[in-house]
């Protein structure tokens, strides 16, 4: 599918959480209503969205396609797996008026700017390069 419309989406959604958070922080009476759950719905199909254009981004034939634009935002998107499995449990709100945000421009420069870094071709080195990204941004 078209990174730009997935990304897009997933932009809106992350947005759209952000500016909900925004408003239950505020304590707006209009929007009390709001659930948790639907911040966190949104918020989670983004996520989803976002790592449908990540794996397109990352994995290529030739190899891991690691420049700089992707690395950031594979590290933006394990920052929103951390957020999303602590979001329903604690109160992190504050949390997501600068993680939502910083994703979203992350996404944005990664799907304007595409870019060729291609790291490997063997699954070993694959591996290790993807899990100490992922080490590195917990």
């Amino acid at each position: 599918m078209n990174p730009i419309i997935l990304g897009s989406l997933s932009i809106t959604c992350y947005l759209l959480s952000f500016f909900s958070i925004i408003l239950q922080l505020l304590k707006k009476e209009w929007f009390l209503n709001f659930s948790k759950y639907k911040v966190f719905a949104l918020i989670a199909f983004g996520f989803l969205l976002h790592n449908l254009i990540l794996s397109q981004a990352l994995l290529t034939e030739q190899g891991l396609n690691l420049n700089l634009l992707n690395a950031l935002s594979l590290l933006s998107s394990t920052a929103i797996l951390v957020f999303l499995i602590t979001y329903l449990q604690h109160p992190i709100e504050n949390l997501g008026i600068f993680i939502l945000p910083f994703t979203s421009v992350a996404i944005f420069l990664a799907v304007t700017f595409p870019g060729q870094h291609i790291v490997s071709t063997s699954w070993q080195l694959t591996t290790h390069i993807l899990a100490s990204m992922l080490a590195y941004s917990l």
